[in-house]
């Protein structure tokens, strides 16, 4: 089952090392230090690195709500910003500024609903590495 899925496997603090696949959970009140990560994805290594690595590639950007998410892509991609999908009228310029990306928009004159800034999270990192690229697009 966990062969499809993809998987989290950590070394804890102290060298004991855990695993953690879709639908595990750990009892709330128990934090373990995790030094180094290690995620398989659909039986292939996606990345095998200290936490503070993952940590910093995990990319903050601006989330941007819009009924026409390929002209924001087109406009954001023209002016040199990445982008994520994040649903079906949401997008995420990746390492963006909210000036950079209301400039896009501008230009483009898109209709934008919302705007917010969005942290880089662990688990934001964790289904970049492992969210295959034509969901992406």
């Amino acid at each position: 089952m966990l062969r499809d899925q993809p998987l989290a496997h950590g070394q804890f603090a102290g060298g004991a090392v855990g695993a953690v696949g879709p639908g595990q959970r750990r009892d709330v009140g128990v934090v373990t230090p995790v030094d180094h990560v290690v995620i398989i994805d659909r039986g292939r290594l996606v990345t095998a690195a200290p936490l503070a690595e993952l940590a910093t590639s995990a990319q903050p950007g601006v989330v941007v709500r819009t009924p026409d998410t390929a002209r924001l892509r087109a406009a954001l991609t023209a002016a040199g910003i990445a982008v994520n999908n994040n649903g079906p009228d949401r997008i995420v310029a990746l390492g963006a500024t909210p000036e950079a990306v209301g400039r896009a928009v501008a230009a483009a004159g898109v209709v934008v609903y919302e705007m917010s800034l969005a942290g880089g999270s662990l688990e934001d990192a964790f289904l970049r590495l492992t969210t295959p690229e034509e969901i992406t697009r």
